[in-house]
């Protein structure tokens, strides 16, 4: 974490969502230049013995006829003559075009490369890609060679209509979850799943007018007041065992060393989810949410 993360100088970024900030672009085009542009291999000069510098008939003359024909759909007797003029093109492409159609290169070129890959490529593009995804905290990942959603508009608006709550607490600590879990340049995936439980802790003691009230009790008042299915409670209840008890996330989980975004990002939507339900309920139990 640098200085300025650490004094809270930087704001904080938002997940990249429909959205692409200069920092994730710069990231992607950068993997694409160490995996694939930086090992260019141009034909023999067949008297020197000389690489040539020319696209057509190097390693990489399948994909750069290919972005021609078939990404670009530009004639190909428009491809530069010399490899850097090549790269300029689609540089000023990826770095002009709009947030999607970054995304759209970066699936062609992986399918491209997958279907022929090119002799000399090293590395593991698709990998570095995810880390440059997950760094810069996109919704989305490369899941079988596809850029893949991992956020769904239905999960944010979960997330959305939780931190509308009329119950400060739960607001405040969903809040803080969020922002931990999507802060690009400082993300703290243990302690948004910590503040994710203590949202749920929070309505629970609200509702109950106990401070050590539990998920548990709280459920018990609502179901004295106005039923639930036994399968329902069960089902709530151990959603919230599962983040509480000695094997659970906020024991076992929030130990280990590895902890990625889809882990974090799972106690916000379901903590969420846990408390509209709740909220929705409260009514029809004459319990107040205040």
């Amino acid at each position: 974490m640098l200085f300025s993360h650490r004094m809270g100088l930087k704001p904080r970024s938002a997940l990249q969502l429909g959205v692409m900030d200069k920092e994730l672009r710069n990231g992607l085009w950068s993997v694409l230049v160490e995996n694939v542009l930086r090992n260019f291999r141009g034909s023999l000069d067949g008297v020197f013995g000389r690489q040539l510098p020319h696209v057509l008939g190097s390693n990489l003359d399948l994909l750069f006829r290919a972005y021609w024909f078939s990404y670009l759909k530009i004639p190909t007797d428009t491809i530069p003559p010399t490899f850097d003029e090549s790269v300029g093109v689609l540089r000023n492409h990826f770095f002009g075009c709009k947030w999607n159609e970054v995304y759209d290169f970066v699936d062609f070129t992986i399918r491209q490369l997958t279907a022929r890959p090119p002799e000399g490529l090293t590395g593991n593009m698709v990998t570095d890609f995810n880390s440059v995804l997950e760094r810069e905290n996109s919704g989305y990942r490369i899941i079988n060679g596809i850029v893949t959603e991992i956020t769904s508009g239905a999960e944010i608006a979960e997330i959305g209509q939780a931190i509308s709550s009329p119950l400060a607490g739960v607001k405040t600590h969903l809040e803080t979850s969020l922002g931990l879990l999507t802060d690009s340049k400082n993300s703290d995936y243990r302690n948004s799943i910590k503040e994710s439980i203590s949202a749920v802790e929070s309505m629970c003691r609200t509702l109950t007018g106990d401070p050590n009230a539990t998920v548990g009790a709280a459920l018990n008042v609502i179901q004295d007041r106005v039923g639930l299915h036994g399968a329902l409670k069960a089902s709530l209840s151990n959603l919230y065992g599962y983040t509480s008890d000695e094997d659970g996330i906020r024991h076992a989980m929030l130990e280990k060393p590895d902890i990625t975004f889809n882990d974090a990002k799972f106690l916000p939507v379901s903590c969420s989810a846990f408390v509209n339900y709740i909220t929705e309920k409260a009514p029809e139990s004459n319990l107040k949410m205040k």
